[in-house]
Formats: C-alpha cells, sequence, structure tokens
C-alpha cells in the first residue's frame, strides 16, 4: 500500500479499498488487542518514506487518505502503539495531518467555492467541488473534521487563518515528505498550471470560512456530512428494482440475487444508490461504500478524541438514518448488487467476496461502533 500523485485511476494510491485495515489494526490495539501492531507499524513506517506519502492535493484523493490519517488518530490516542514510532516519525505525521488540512481547506473554501465553480487543487485540478456527492464531500469536508481533531478545533482554525504556504512547503522539504512537497509546490514547478499561488492558497485559508462558518465544531460538520450522505429514500434499485437496460442491453442499478430489500421508503439510503452522473441515473456500490466509509472513520476518529457529542439536537434522527443505509448497504453487498453508472452496467457484482476491506470495516461498524452508539444514545 502507498500513496502518489501519479499513480492509475486518480485516486492516489494504489490501495483505495484497503485502507481500512489500518484503521481495523488501530482501533483494536486502542481497545486493547495489541496482536497487529506490528503490520500497523511496519505499513505506516513506509507511507511515511517521501515517495509513500499523501498528496494532501484536497478532492477525490482526500476519501482514501482519510482512513489512513483517522487510523493516526486513533494510533496517537493509544500509548502502547504510539510509543512506537519516533520523535521524527511523529513529527512527519503532524505534517501530514497539516498538509491534508491545508489542502481540503483550499478545495471547500467559501473564498473560493462558489457554485457550479470548481476550485483548483494544489496540483491545479479542478475536478472537484465541495456540493459534489459522498465521495468527494466526505473526503473534503471530512479533511476539515479530521484537522480539528488532530490539532484541536480551534488550533485548526488559528493553523489556517496565519497559514503561510512558503515556510509551510520548506517544512515538508525539510522531513523528507516528497510526494507532498512536489504537490505543494506545483505551480513553482509547472508555471502554466492552474495551480494556485502561494499568495492565492494564503487568502483561501486566511479567516477561513466553509459556508459562512469556521470549523470549530466538529460535530456540527459531522452531522451536515451525514445527512447529505444518507439522505435517499430506501430502493431496491433503480426503477424499482428492475434496473436500467444500458446502450448493450446489460441491466445494472439490481440486485444480483433477488430478494425483498428491508426498509423500502425509509430516509437514510446512502446517496449513491440514487444519485446521478454524466450518464444519467447512478446506482452503485462502490461509490456508496465511498461514502459509508470515510463517514465510519470519522465517526471512530471523533468517538476516540472525545469530540463525539452524544447530545447535539439531531444526533438521533441521523443515527437512525445512518443505521438504515449501512443496513441497507449490507444487504445489498450480501446479495450482490449490480452497478449502473457513467451509462453503463456493471459486468459482476459487487459483494463481500471482493478482495478489499468490506468485511473488516462492516464489522467495525456492526460489532463496535452500533453497539456503542446504542448504549450512548438516549
Amino acid at each position: 500500500m502507498r500513496f502518489r500523485y501519479d499513480l492509475a485511476g486518480g485516486a492516489h494510491t494504489n490501495a483505495t479499498w484497503q485502507t481500512g485495515r489500518l484503521l481495523a489494526q488501530s482501533l483494536a490495539s486502542y481497545l486493547g488487542n495489541h496482536s497487529e501492531d506490528d503490520a500497523f507499524v511496519k505499513q505506516i513506517q513506509f507511507l511515511l518514506e517521501g515517495p509513500n506519502t499523501i498528496s494532501a492535493n484536497g478532492g477525490y484523493p482526500s476519501q482514501h487518505e482519510h482512513i489512513f490519517l483517522s487510523s493516526l488518530i486513533v494510533a496517537r490516542e493509544t500509548p502502547k502503539l504510539w510509543g512506537r514510532f519516533s520523535d521524527e516519525e511523529k513529527k512527519k505525521i503532524d505534517l501530514l495531518m497539516r498538509a491534508h488540512l491545508v489542502g481540503n481547506a483550499l478545495t471547500t473554501s467559501d473564498h473560493v467555492s462558489q457554485p457550479r465553480k470548481n476550485p483548483p487543487s494544489m496540483d491545479g485540478s479542478r475536478n472537484q467541488n465541495r456540493s459534489w456527492n459522498p465521495n468527494y464531500r466526505e473526503g473534503m469536508i471530512g479533511g476539515l473534521i479530521l484537522g480539528g481533531l488532530w490539532l484541536g478545533p480551534n488550533e485548526a482554525q488559528a493553523f489556517l487563518d496565519g497559514y503561510d504556504h512558503v515556510k509551510f512547503t520548506e517544512q515538508l522539504k525539510a522531513a523528507g515528505l516528497t510526494n507532498t512537497y512536489e504537490i505543494f509546490t506545483w505551480k513553482e514547478n509547472h508555471p502554466d498550471s492552474a495551480a494556485p499561488t502561494p499568495e492565492q492558497v494564503n487568502e483561501a485559508l486566511h479567516s477561513f470560512r466553509y459556508l459562512e462558518k469556521n470549523i470549530t465544531n466538529p460535530m456540527e460538520l459531522f452531522i451536515g456530512l451525514a445527512k447529505n450522505t444518507y439522505r435517499a429514500k430506501v430502493t431496491a434499485g433503480l426503477n424499482g428494482g428492475e434496473g436500467k437496460e444500458d446502450a448493450t442491453g446489460n441491466v445494472g442499478g439490481k440486485l444480483y440475487e433477488p430478494a425483498e430489500v428491508p426498509n423500502i421508503g425509509k430516509l437514510g439510503m446512502l446517496f449513491e444508490f440514487a444519485s446521478v452522473d454524466a450518464g444519467g441515473p447512478r446506482s452503485c456500490a462502490h461509490y456508496a461504500y465511498d461514502g459509508f466509509r470515510p463517514n465510519l472513520a470519522k465517526q471512530i476518529a471523533m468517538l476516540v478524541t472525545g469530540h463525539f457529542d452524544y447530545k447535539h439536537p439531531e444526533w438521533p434522527a441521523v443515527f437512525e438514518q445512518i443505521q438504515i443505509g449501512n443496513e441497507d448497504l449490507f444487504f445489498k453487498l450480501e446479495k450482490g448488487y449490480i452497478t449502473y453508472a457513467k451509462g453503463k452496467a456493471g459486468d459482476k457484482p459487487v459483494n463481500f467476496e471482493s478482495r478489499d476491506d468490506k468485511v473488516v470495516t462492516r464489522d467495525l461498524w456492526n460489532k463496535v461502533i452500533l453497539p456503542f452508539h446504542k448504549s450512548q444514545t438516549k
């Protein structure tokens, strides 16, 4: 597993759906099971080597960085695990956390994010908008949340308000965080690109606001995200579960194994089962999972840092939405789901048999986080 800005696929990683294992390993250690500590530390140390570090570009890749960084937040709250890292490694982790915050603040700032205008990320890409589907929003806006959990909400806001891009990139270089440094100096090395200048980055971050609010309330940001990610009403698939035929005659947007889907009509289905893209209707288990997984990571990171507020007035209703949505996701993965996206039906079902972290994250939710939420929610 590694990160790198020029890896194929646009996710800036070669392990798109593998990082959930890091989250499980760190949480197990936090809860007293240290059997995976060696594997966790070895992988993290590899990801702190210059060519393997996160891009922190903002935008689409953020969702995958998000899981990795959430696992580090959990690790810091676990003295036995955190003690395995050297002071130099801890400094690198701190810089990567700050870089992730900067990259996502750049692409979500009120200063640059007007409707229908896609702000440039650090490398000048405009393939992102803070109002787009959950596979963008959960990483981008989630990056603001993780920054607050790592630095402290008020401290994170102060960091953005006083940010100096030139000085920060010098710190990245000095720490040997090569991949991140290359992204943060993209304009310098690619002057004809749409990448922002250091002055433009500073301007976007100073007095930072997202939807006219600062980032000092992680729970408020989380509630807004969760309501968006789980905002659809449960269906069996497109066209009442019959699916949609593509130009080749294949049908997608439906269960592979016909079954009666529970909770039909209830609010809470992951939006990516009922969204749209450039090809028309979209009903995609992969994209739905891209909403569930970073949302779960945020919940875990907020819980271990003490920032999950069970007294938030909207939490009980949002919790019900999340329960319905996750139950629906797991049911569809259990039966297998034929995706319909970008005008094409999938050629095979998406299910728990694929070699990724779906089983791991399902068990994190069902066996650990869901029971704890139920014990705390009045």
